[in-house]
Parts: structure tokens; sequence; C-alpha cells
């Protein structure tokens, strides 16, 4: 599925942001290795559900990943720059993640409608009068 394919791109893509921050910004007040390694590990969770075509899971981990990178804030352990550029990286898994979700259902929708009986017709059917 072509949703996927992009949810997951665009998660390895904020991992990757993630990975080389870290790596890069030892003696950076950007962002530090303790402080890296929880979001790898969350953004590893939205990555294998979406993997697993399970967006509402991946949509669950982007929540809490979106929660701890604003108590990361909020502590002071993440820079304002930081903060900004993985929460628009979040926006945009978020927007993937919900049209794979809406996507789904309207798939789900479209195989109910063509599995209903076609010839089926209000008033009738058997006992009923023509």
């Amino acid at each position: 599925m072509r949703m996927r394919s992009t949810s997951i791109i665009v998660v390895a893509v904020l991992a990757f942001g993630l990975t080389s921050c870290s790596a890069q910004n030892t003696a950076s007040t950007d962002y530090s290795a303790k402080t890296a390694r929880p979001f790898q590990e969350q953004v590893l969770a939205v990555a294998e559900g979406a993997a697993a075509d399970q967006s509402s899971v991946s949509l669950t981990r982007l929540d809490e990943l979106a929660a701890s990178l604003k108590d990361a804030k909020a502590r002071g352990t993440v820079s304002e720059a930081r903060y900004a550029s993985i929460s628009a990286a979040i926006a945009l898994v978020r927007s993937d993640l919900e049209a794979a979700i809406a996507a789904q259902l309207s798939e789900q929708q479209q195989l109910e409608q063509q599995q209903k009986p076609k010839d089926a017709k209000p008033g009738k059917g058997p006992g009923k009068k023509p």
C-alpha cells in the first residue's frame, strides 16, 4: 500500500534525524544521547506498526512520542529548534497515518458494499408482494 510505504519512509527520516542528532550533539545542548535513546525507541515502535499495516497502533505510539518530546522540552533537555524539527516530522507522519487509516476504512466499506446482494431491493423478496 502506498500510504504505508510513505509512512515508513517518513518515520525512517525522523529516526535518522534523531540518530544523527544524538551522534553529532555530544557537546551541544541541542539534545543528548540519553534524551535521544527513548525517542529512537518510540520512533521504531511507530515504524514497526506502520510496516505491519497497523496504522492505528502507530498513531498511538506517535502520540506517546509527541508527549515525550513535549515533556523533554519542558524539562529543557531538547532545544526549541530540535523540538520544532521533530514536531514537524511527527505532524507529517501523523498526516500519513491518518490518511492510511482513512484509506483502510474506505477499502473496507467498498468491500462491504461489494459483498451485499445486488438484487436485494426494498419491497421485493420472499413473502412480499411485487
